[in-house]
């Protein structure tokens, strides 16, 4: 992984680390969020509802041992950076690769009605998939935080743009390995379901 790390990186990624998709947190609410606070739902093809739902996001999360947790301070290469590390990845044979991004799509002024215009260079954002992703980025050792104003200067120092893409491990973990996580993973799910 250290050379998807690097490429992360090399091309503005402040911070890119792996993780266990166990620690990511889906969850029902993230997309009430996007319904009753976000201008774009609906709009967009990256944006729910014609996203996967939290239910379908963490059932395709579960069929990764690996994933890569990164963070751009400026918000405009997150996107992009994870379609080319994923792509990357999947030249490299890791044909399961997933990427994920940050915030609506804005590839175009109004989203084509019929189609994505640009479906090779954009992927939906987490939260649109029901990622929790201030849980997630806990659960991994980083601080972060909402903030009273964004694009103030604590905005872009402290936090920036968290992404993840997820690798299906070609030599990783053994089925019986995997059996496991999944049900302590299934099990952690299910008590934390709403919180």
């Amino acid at each position: 992984m250290e050379k998807y790390i690097n490429i992360l990186k090399e091309n503005g990624a402040d911070l890119a680390m792996v993780i266990d998709p166990a620690t990511i947190v889906t969850a029902a609410w993230t997309v009430y969020k996007c319904r009753y606070g976000c201008s774009t739902y609906g709009k967009s093809h990256r944006c729910p509802p014609n996203t996967p739902t939290w239910k379908e996001t963490q059932e395709m999360i579960d069929c990764y041992d690996t994933a890569i947790l990164f963070r751009c301070h400026d918000m405009s290469i997150v996107t992009p950076l994870a379609v080319k590390v994923a792509r990357e990845l999947f030249l490299d044979d890791y044909y399961k690769v997933i990427a994920f991004g940050s915030d609506p799509c804005k590839k175009c002024k109004n989203c084509n009605p019929d189609h994505c215009n640009f479906p090779e260079e954009t992927v939906p954002a987490m939260e649109a998939c029901g990622m929790d992703v201030f849980a997630t980025v806990r659960a991994n050792g980083l601080e972060i935080h909402t903030l009273r104003e964004n694009g103030t200067e604590p905005f872009w120092i402290t936090v920036g743009k968290i992404t993840f893409l997820f690798i299906r491990e070609l030599n990783g973990t053994n089925n019986q390995n995997m059996e496991t996580i999944y049900n302590e993973h299934k099990n952690q799910k299910k008590r934390q379901s709403c919180y």
